[in-house]
């Protein structure tokens, strides 16, 4: 039997996720202001699905994975 612990020193998760969402309205409004694709930095799968469920109902932007672990990054672009 398995007994799963999550640890979440002083909230690092919750601030993390503020972090990525705060991210991910910077870049959407780059890429709709510029017309260019964002290639971000690495990511966790964790983070990934963060900024992918952000932004997955922005009106002029999409989101996508591109690479392979551990060097897999978010791509957005405009719709």
């Amino acid at each position: 039997r398995h007994l799963r612990i999550v640890l979440d020193a002083e909230q690092f998760r919750e601030r993390r996720r503020q972090t990525l969402e705060a991210l991910s309205e910077r870049m959407a409004s780059r890429v709709v202001k510029t017309g260019k694709e964002i290639v971000l930095e690495p990511m966790t799968s964790q983070e990934r699905k963060i900024i992918h469920a952000w932004l997955q109902g922005h009106p002029e932007v999409r989101t996508y994975s591109q690479g392979d672990e551990p060097n897999r990054r978010i791509v957005i672009a405009l719709k």
